[in-house]
């Protein structure tokens, strides 16, 4: 064989090659392309079957206030009068029957305090005491307390010029109380007692009596 056969079959063996080595990689190319293909359908597919879920909606919370407690007012009583001076009134004071006293022991422009006490009699036979304490507004002092049998009382002082005056009340009376708070009396710094009828005046008395009475027979 020529040396010029043997360069033409070369070139036609290169050529071969060259052209097997380019089949190749087109066929590479061409499967990386398909799978590249086929990974994307799946791709799609997965998408395509997920459920898109719906969202929920959350309502809003609206904030309950919570009630504020109205504050019910005390009702305060008229001023009776001016200006009072407590020292006109500290010490005791006796009701006009003199069955009842009240004892002052503390006493401002704003507040009072006493010992009160009432008799069933003036032998002071059954007697109740009770203390309180009272707030002044002008020259009144409104007081409660309860006595000692048990009794609730409630009522007033007023303070006049130098002259006290006492409005206590039972307001629920104990079980077997024989005796209870009850006095509306201009107040005296002297406990009054009644003074007993002398034994003459009594004697007088009935022979009045007797005389009038043979009078009138005889006329």
């Amino acid at each position: 064989m020529k040396k010029r056969d043997l360069k033409f079959l070369l070139v036609i063996l290169i050529v071969a090659f060259l052209a097997l080595i380019g089949s190749e990689v087109m066929v590479q190319k061409r499967n990386q392309a398909e799978e590249q293909e086929l990974q994307r359908q799946q791709a799609l597919s997965a998408l395509e079957s997920v459920t898109t879920p719906t969202p929920t909606v959350t309502p809003a919370v609206t904030a309950t206030p919570t009630p504020i407690p109205t504050a019910t007012p005390t009702s305060i009583p008229q001023e009776v009068g001016a200006y009072f001076s407590p020292d006109d009134y500290w010490g005791t004071w006796y009701s006009a029957n003199g069955l009842v006293s009240v004892n002052i022991y503390d006493i401002t422009q704003d507040s009072v305090s006493f010992t009160f006490s009432q008799s069933y009699d003036y032998a002071d036979s059954y007697v109740v005491t009770g203390d309180a304490t009272g707030t002044v507004y002008g020259n009144a002092a409104t007081v409660s307390f309860t006595d000692s049998a048990g009794s609730q009382a409630g009522g007033s002082l007023t303070f006049d010029s130098g002259t006290l005056y006492v409005n206590i009340q039972t307001t629920a009376l104990a079980d077997g109380a024989v005796v209870s708070p009850g006095v509306a009396s201009v107040m005296s710094r002297t406990r009054v007692t009644p003074s007993p009828v002398p034994e003459e005046d009594t004697q007088t008395a009935e022979t009045y009596e007797e005389t009038e009475e043979t009078y009138t027979e005889e006329w």
